[in-house]
């Protein structure tokens, strides 16, 4: 069983299982019940000699188990050292992802907070109702060489890589966006049958009008579903083409592959899982494991991809402050980084800065007005003291505390100094947080103000002095 720590460092990163915590969060409170539905329907039909629930309990709590499972799917490691991280036996891990993968791939693919697909129907229905592009394209993912003898053995041999591999076939939208994965099939079958088979044609002649980008591996798809499909250019002279037709010719391939590059993205996205780099496992596993990656994959994308749609809603500062900000930043000036970009370019000309604008620009004046008081307390602190020190008979720097300046009638001058200097040193430290530039620098420098204002609230102890400088007369001047 792994420890708190170790489960917090778990989810804490997300290099570990490539999603965010929000996205782990949602996964426990959305399969935990459906686990544990199915391990006590599995538990109660048999007869028993005693009842469910007696006996020992589990040492791997469900939520252990499905980092278990996320972090054997995200590295392909395996369940060896699973069973060595997590404290138990291999056969439990085994066991383990063997339950939890199967709810991973039945969990559909999420478009939205409220929406998710589960099918290739449901995904034609959610591209005309969107109207969004989607993209097509197959992918092979490299899987054991089938036993010798075995009469389907040539049916995993891809023509295209000579490799024992299995075929899926991928759709995003215009924004890279996984939206959907077939099921496996051996890797001799070719795109086009591999969709006609799913049914793509009959979805798409009988649908909603929806436009589908794909390479030229689907070609005749677009005669049979009425121009739904869109396949590169075909190139109509094979010899001595004019040079104008070369030009055109090359302009709409290079238009078309731009727009169809999205599914190479999400395809990459896929892959950096490495479980669908090359499956090592048992093949009767790739059909559990394409979908299962495939949804944690659109899950975590939905999450990302809200945030940047929020990012792109924020009113942008006006186009003559920004210019001004970047003139700063190539002079040198410290201009922080947020300031100097934007997002598509530069922002349209606006008469002047809108509400949030304005709110974001007081923040970041307010900021700069805290950081400038820390800049201020200790110059002010100094002159202050060393003024005092030079004015006061008898006081001698290196042998008496500052805050002995504290007596006399004049003493008050400095316990103001200590106050004031806490206040802005106590500022400065909440500005150092608001910026997030050093954490624990925020937090010292804090202790610091504290300190300063615990001196000028309480005074010190009088300082013995044979000269005179002291309480009783505390150095007035004859």
């Amino acid at each position: 069983m792994v420890g708190n720590a170790s489960r917090a460092a778990i989810i804490s990163d997300r290099r570990i299982t490539g999603l965010s915590v929000d996205v782990i969060a949602e996964l426990v409170s959305e399969i935990g019940p459906l686990w544990h539905e199915r391990h006590e329907a599995r538990l109660t039909p048999r007869p028993r000699k005693r009842a469910v629930g007696a006996g020992a309990k589990h040492r791997l709590v469900f939520v252990d188990r499905l980092l278990a499972a996320l972090v054997h799917l995200r590295h392909g490691v395996t369940h060896d050292v699973l069973a060595c991280w997590f404290g138990v036996d291999r056969s439990t891990i085994t066991r383990t992802i063997g339950e939890v993968r199967p709810l991973l791939a039945e969990r559909g693919y999420p478009v939205s907070p409220d929406v998710r697909l589960r099918s290739l129907a449901d995904v034609v229905d959610h591209l005309g109702a969107s109207g969004s592009t989607g993209i097509i394209d197959g992918t092979e993912i490299r899987v054991r060489r089938p036993a010798a003898g075995r009469k389907d053995r040539d049916k995993f041999i891809s023509g295209k890589n000579k490799q024992n591999a299995v075929k899926t076939m991928i759709v995003t939208d215009g924004e890279d966006r996984v939206l959907w994965c077939s099921p496996a099939r051996p890797a001799s079958c070719a795109d086009i049958t591999h969709a006609r088979q799913l049914g793509l044609v009959k979805l798409l002649a009988d649908g909603p009008a929806v436009e589908i980008f794909t390479d030229a591996g689907y070609q005749g798809l677009g005669a049979q579903t009425g121009g739904r499909v869109i396949t590169p250019p075909h190139r109509k002279f094979k010899k001595n083409a004019p040079d104008w037709y070369e030009e055109v010719h090359e302009r709409q391939r290079k238009a078309h592959s731009s727009r169809r590059i999205r599914v190479e993205h999400g395809i990459a996205h896929l892959k950096n899982w490495r479980s669908l780099a090359r499956h090592l496992g048992r093949r009767g596993h790739i059909s559990d494991t394409v979908p299962a990656v495939a949804s944690l994959l659109s899950h975590q994308q939905i999450g990302t991809w809200t945030r940047h749609r929020r990012r792109e809603h924020r009113p942008q500062r006006s186009s003559r402050r920004l210019t001004a900000y970047r003139a700063r930043a190539r002079k040198g000036c410290p201009v922080n980084d947020h300031l100097t970009s934007t997002a598509g370019g530069l922002p349209s000309r606006q008469p002047g800065l809108t509400r949030p604008a304005l709110s974001t620009y007081v923040d970041e004046m307010g900021n700069q007005v805290l950081l400038a008081c820390g800049m201020a307390a200790g110059p002010l602190f100094t002159v202050a003291y060393l003024l005092q020190g030079a004015s006061r008979v008898g006081y001698r720097p290196f042998r008496h505390p500052v805050s002995s300046l504290a007596f006399g009638r004049a003493g008050w001058v400095q316990t103001v100094n200590f106050l004031l200097a806490g206040l802005l040193s106590l500022v400065f430290a909440v500005g150092l947080w608001r910026v997030g530039f050093s954490r624990w620098g925020a937090l010292l420098i804090g202790a610091w103000a504290v300190g300063l204002l615990g001196a000028g609230a309480f005074r010190t102890d009088p300082v013995a002095n044979s000269t005179g400088f002291g309480p009783p007369a505390f150095g007035e001047r004859a």
